[in-house]
């Protein structure tokens, strides 16, 4: 059976979701071999430094792990291959190609009018095909086809502004018809931030257009707030793959380590979201994040950030509501530290009799809550219930708990994860979606809207 293989890279704020087919069905993502180029001899010191520190935190000294397949053996039809959210909208991608979403659509992110400010099922983006990869965040989608063209849509300063080197000044609006971003050079992956946008090129570069406010797209000061395509010069290292977040950006670079740049703090508040020790904000320089090595996946909210290094997940940021996912709810947390999900699915292992580590395949985080896809197909989830209980069945509606909690009731292993404000969708190992949490926004794609929690995961029907 012809398998899809999900070789997803993930920002929340910002989701973004790849795919490539396989009949072999290798794992995604292996860990990267360490690749000392030129460009970054300047600070190998510091590298080693770094990956030193952090692969005797992160991986637990020598210890070997296995990246999990996270492939997806198309069950269902229509089948989708790869999930991508941000706030409280959804997009999927079709094996055959297309893209369909649902949730809020306040700025026509979902490719719809934004007078229909709620798509309460999944629907499809009218005008794309061969679609690789999906990218999305507050006001914004962009999309990647199979030949490295980019497409988006949405907030129209954005899309206006990746269209052309020496695009004018962008227009107010929105537009929801996906738009060819001409600008753009071929790329390999897409990240959407808040008001930009980032693509990862072949030789290893990144170019970045939109919203230059916060030095989110890595070429320092600008005099113009919009910027045009272009490379992000401070970024020195190759780039496996970028994550935009609300004014911050990250890249994992593709010796495995991890760079980071733009707002250091939400806002004005100190969440300290970098993952370094610094109190620069906004911070311009792209900066090795010492504590992270062998990092597979990113994802960063409005107040904290998660990513998956070696077996573990490790997090950062505010802590308020238990999001750090360490059993705590010290305020905050400037540097990457490793939560207790592994111990937790060791302890219920031990307690069934299975021997080895359930290895994460990824991590998304949400406003105030966190969420784990493991190799087992288990999800686990952290932070705040919020009004949809998005913790699941065992925590009651606005509670908080540090402590990993497992979401149960899906109808198959879960492969990757897509989360919003309140709640969240799961992508089965069968090609099928199921989404719970809050339904203010009809992101649970029930064709309705409510106001009641649903800690439950339920299906999700896609068209033909």
């Amino acid at each position: 059976m012809r398998r899809l293989l999900i070789l997803v890279t993930v920002a929340s704020g910002t989701t973004g979701a790849l795919f490539a087919c396989s009949s072999t069905a290798p794992s995604p993502a292996a860990p990267p071999a360490v690749d000392g180029g030129d460009a970054d001899r300047a600070d190998a010191g510091d590298l080693d430094a770094g990956r030193a520190d952090s692969e005797a935190d992160a991986d637990g000294g020598d210890e070997d792990y296995v990246v999990p397949d996270a492939s997806v053996v198309c069950e269902t039809s229509p089948c989708v291959i790869g999930i991508a959210g941000s706030w409280d909208g959804y997009c999927a991608i079709l094996s055959d190609g297309r893209a369909a979403c649902w949730g809020a659509n306040d700025s026509g992110q979902l490719g719809k009018d934004p007078e229909t400010s709620s798509v309460t099922t999944p629907s499809l983006v009218e005008g794309l095909t061969d679609v690789v990869e999906l990218a999305t965040n507050i006001e914004n989608t962009c999309a990647r086809t199979g030949d490295g063209t980019v497409y988006c849509w949405g907030q129209a300063a954005l899309v206006h502004m990746g269209t052309a080197a020496d695009a004018s000044e962008p227009p107010f609006g929105v537009i929801t018809t996906p738009t060819r971003e001409a600008a753009v050079p071929p790329a390999n992956s897409i990240t959407v931030g808040g008001g930009f946008a980032c693509v990862t090129v072949s030789d290893g570069s990144l170019s970045c257009w939109g919203t230059n406010e916060r030095r989110e797209l890595g070429r320092g000061t600008s005099e113009q707030s919009m910027l045009p395509p272009a490379r992000a010069t401070l970024v020195t290292r190759s780039a496996a793959t970028a994550i935009g977040g609300l004014g911050r950006t990250f890249v994992i670079a593709t010796d495995g380590s991890v760079l980071s740049w733009g707002a250091n703090t939400a806002f004005g508040a100190n969440n300290y979201l970098l993952g370094r020790d610094t109190s620069e904000d906004p911070n311009e320089r792209p900066t090795l994040v010492r504590l992270l090595a062998r990092v597979r996946d990113i994802s960063t909210a409005f107040s904290h950030s998660c990513g998956v290094a070696g077996r573990f997940v490790e997090c950062w940021g505010s802590n308020a509501n238990g999001q750090l996912g360490r059993g705590t709810f010290e305020a905050l947390s400037h540097l990457p530290g490793r939560t207790i999900l592994a111990d937790v699915t060791d302890d219920e292992d031990v307690d069934a009799s299975t021997t080895g580590h359930d290895v994460p395949v990824q991590v998304v985080t949400g406003q105030a809550h966190s969420c784990a896809v493991l190799g087992s197909g288990r999800v686990y989830c952290w932070g705040s219930a919020g009004a949809g209980r998005v913790l699941g069945t065992q925590v009651n509606v606005g509670a908080v708990q540090g402590r990993p909690t497992r979401i149960d009731g899906f109808s198959g292993p879960v492969v990757r994860l897509a989360a919003g404000n309140g709640g969240g969708c799961a992508l089965l190992r069968t090609g099928a979606v199921e989404c719970w949490g809050s339904n203010d926004r009809g992101q649970l794609g029930m064709g309705s809207i409510d106001i009641t929690p649903h800690p439950a995961p339920i299906r999700l029907t896609f068209p033909q």
